[in-house]
């Protein structure tokens, strides 16, 4: 079921506009870390820290690929800003003892950014 879920996301992002795509990434992001946190007390427990760390990969590699689309020429100050974001968002990431309320920070970050990118998509 979840290769059928995956191929599902998989088509919308590739049929979306470039902002839809950028809010689909977001919303997996999200929904990533939510999970992770969720997990983040059940950490001792093998298949819980298994699927724990696979949630923060994800993350990784989605907030890495946001960060590889920015567009410092045109973007400009905003792009630099995002850049910022990203590299400490990533850096939080990859560390071992990372806790739970930067998780949630993080998580904070993420939806706060989603929101930023649905009103610009209204606005366009």
């Amino acid at each position: 079921m979840r290769n059928v879920a995956e191929a599902y996301f998989q088509n919308m992002v590739e049929t979306a506009s470039p902002i839809e795509q950028i809010i689909l990434l977001y919303d997996k992001a999200i929904e990533c870390m939510e999970r992770a946190i969720e997990l983040y007390d059940e950490k001792e427990d093998f298949e819980k820290r298994k699927e724990f760390v696979e949630n923060i990969d994800r993350v990784y590699d989605i907030v890495s690929a946001l960060k590889s689309f920015l567009d410092h020429e045109k973007g400009g100050e905003i792009a630099k800003n995002l850049d910022t974001i990203y590299t400490i968002i990533l850096s939080t990431l990859v560390r071992t003892d990372k806790k739970k309320e930067e998780l949630l920070k993080i998580l904070e970050i993420l939806k706060d950014l989603r929101e930023t990118w649905e009103e610009v998509k209204k606005k366009s």
